[in-house]
């Protein structure tokens, strides 16, 4: 599971894992973060984490509550990375 390395010592039941791991890989795919190669996708796999523990066990609310933790929304931030990939595409050409 993606979000496994993320662990520190914690345990969790396969279902909260799968939970988790599904609501990580959609938060950081929405924030275009390369999970294992972006610095960022450890903050985004520490807060899935501590909105599991909180309790949040449906994926699509736990990457939803992330990703307004980080002050985004998933319109907000496909908006953003949108004009991101637009800008960087204007640089090269």
């Amino acid at each position: 599971m993606p979000i496994t390395p993320y662990f520190a010592h914690l345990a969790f039941e396969p279902e909260i894992i799968e939970t988790m791991s599904a609501a990580f890989v959609a938060a950081c795919d929405t924030l275009y973060l390369k999970i294992g190669a972006d610095p960022a996708a450890k903050s985004v796999a520490e807060k899935v984490i501590e909105l599991a523990q909180r309790g949040s066990r449906d994926p699509d609310m736990l990457c939803k509550m992330t990703l307004k933790e980080f002050g985004l929304s998933d319109e907000s931030a496909s908006v953003r990375s949108a004009k991101r990939v637009r800008a960087s595409r204007s640089r090269a050409a």
